[in-house]
């Protein structure tokens, strides 16, 4: 019922939303996640960094992990799990 909507593309909200000081916030994030997803041995800290690449793939084509509220919740749940399974297996 909105006459306007959000572009349906996380990358492109950030860049419309925060500027490039977003953008550039973003890609650290990401680079961030990226280094520690591939350093992962252990199949357990493999299959979360899957789960937070395919949330990262399904962000390209909709906004419902950064404008609605469930969505933000899923996402920082599944980035959290990813989070306690990497430094687990970092300290382990």
């Amino acid at each position: 019922f909105y006459d306007i909507e959000p572009v349906h593309n996380i990358p492109l909200l950030v860049w419309a939303e925060l500027g490039i000081g977003g953008v550039l916030a973003m890609l650290g994030f990401l680079g961030a996640i990226g280094i520690r997803s591939f350093k992962a041995r252990d199949p357990l800290s493999i299959l979360f960094s899957a789960g937070v690449a395919g949330v990262l793939i399904i962000s390209l084509f909709d906004h419902y992990f950064w404008t609605l509220a469930p969505g933000r919740i899923l996402f920082l749940s599944v980035l959290g799990l990813w989070s306690g399974q990497v430094d687990y297996e970092r300290l382990g």
